[in-house]
């Protein structure tokens, strides 16, 4: 969750800068001996930087990949860049790609927009007077301009659900999927990292993805 905090960290870095250098000027004028002053300042220094290297001290040396799956494992976005790769190859650069799930860095590495303006799902799904009326847009500009392409997160966290969320999207979709106008061309897990084709002689069920690709029949139209 500390991203989220993220943008407060230059005025943070600032401010610790600012006492640190308080500090200095202080001992400075304590013991009237620039050396021991010097030595003290880089002890304080030290022992901030340990402080704040240590608990990350197995991880830090990590290539960004292993990185973002030993951090956030859960929500696997050690999955994206492929999943956006293949997006990107499947779909011309104007085309709409909807991610039904809070996955919003998959359009960024396809560089692809979403036929809707959420591009995560809270707004739609945690309870408040609004979500519902977001739902109905969200499902309005999808029947009006439907993406040749859709990724679907099933991890609960780029949903969070809740018993009082609003069900009209997630019907929506289910009913996509019933129509027959989207093909399931495979899909991701935690477990098997590279893409699982989705095939006559190897249909696993859709719960043994935590993504799948959806792709418009041709014979639909648009």
């Amino acid at each position: 969750m500390g991203h989220y905090y993220i943008l407060l960290v230059p005025f943070l870095a600032v401010l610790s800068s600012i006492a640190l250098d308080t500090v200095w000027e202080s001992l400075t004028f304590k013991f009237r001996r620039r050396p021991l002053a010097n030595l003290i300042g880089v002890l304080m220094i030290s022992v901030v930087l340990l402080t704040m290297g240590w608990p990350l001290r197995r991880k830090i040396w990590l290539p960004p990949a292993q990185l973002a799956q030993r951090l956030y494992h859960e929500n696997m976005f050690f999955l994206s860049p492929d999943i956006a790769r293949r997006v990107a190859a499947m779909t011309k650069p104007e085309s709409p790609v909807f991610v039904a799930g809070s996955e919003p860095q998959i359009l960024y590495y396809a560089k692809r927009r979403s036929p809707t303006r959420f591009v995560i799902m809270y707004p739609l799904t945690i309870p408040t007077p609004m979500a519902e009326p977001y739902q109905e847009e969200t499902i309005a500009a999808l029947a009006k301009n439907p993406p040749q392409v859709m990724v679907f997160s099933r991890i609960p966290k780029s949903w969070a659900m809740q018993p009082e969320s609003p069900q009209l999207l997630m019907s929506y979709l289910t009913g996509l999927l019933k129509s027959g106008r989207y093909q399931v061309l495979g899909g991701w897990n935690k477990d098997q990292q590279d893409f699982i084709e989705n095939s006559i002689s190897n249909s696993p069920k859709l719960d043994s993805y935590d993504f799948f690709l959806l792709k418009k029949k041709e014979d639909w139209g648009s």
